[in-house]
């Protein structure tokens, strides 16, 4: 299924891209400015959270038959992966009064990260469909998971016994 995983592939890489280009201009130092504790957290943040749709349409794009193309999406994950939570762990402007704010969980849907969580909403919506699709045609068919009809026989196999 090439098309399904060349299209995961491309969008993935271009969510991938944009999150790390909002993160960037996030905490980019323009005019002299250091970007403060809450910039660094939002940017950490939409890094992360933009893993999360990748891995959900890629479960889709395994699910269409997809297998070995999707390989590259993992570096990048990966990284973006990392670099969200290294920017976590940055500290921002020492002299902002909140250089020592903790991350909390509802920094994961800020402005910057609704995005992702809309295109993962939408993945999984697609997950969903996908197994429903799958699920009916195999009972239009008759057939199992286990390649058995639904009436316990598997007329048609053939018998390798004497």
């Amino acid at each position: 299924m090439w098309p399904v995983t060349a299209a995961v592939v491309v969008l993935g890489l271009m969510l991938l891209a944009w999150d790390a280009w909002a993160a960037i201009w996030t905490t980019a130092p323009l005019f002299g400015e250091i970007s403060t504790r809450a910039d660094r957290i939002e940017a950490g943040m939409v890094l992360l959270t933009g893993t999360v749709p990748v891995l959900v349409w890629s479960a889709w794009a395994i699910l269409r038959g997809s297998r070995l193309g999707l390989a590259l999406l993992l570096a990048p994950t990966a990284l973006l992966g990392w670099m969200g939570v290294n920017e976590l762990g940055n500290a921002g402007d020492p002299s902002a009064p909140d250089h020592a704010r903790p991350v909390r969980w509802f920094d994961a849907t800020d402005e910057l990260t609704r995005g992702n969580w809309a295109v993962a909403a939408l993945g999984v919506l697609a997950l969903v469909v996908t197994a429903v699709m799958r699920h009916r045609g195999a009972q239009r068919n008759g057939r199992h998971r286990d390649g058995i009809r639904a009436g316990g026989t598997d007329e048609g196999a053939t018998d390798n016994i004497g």
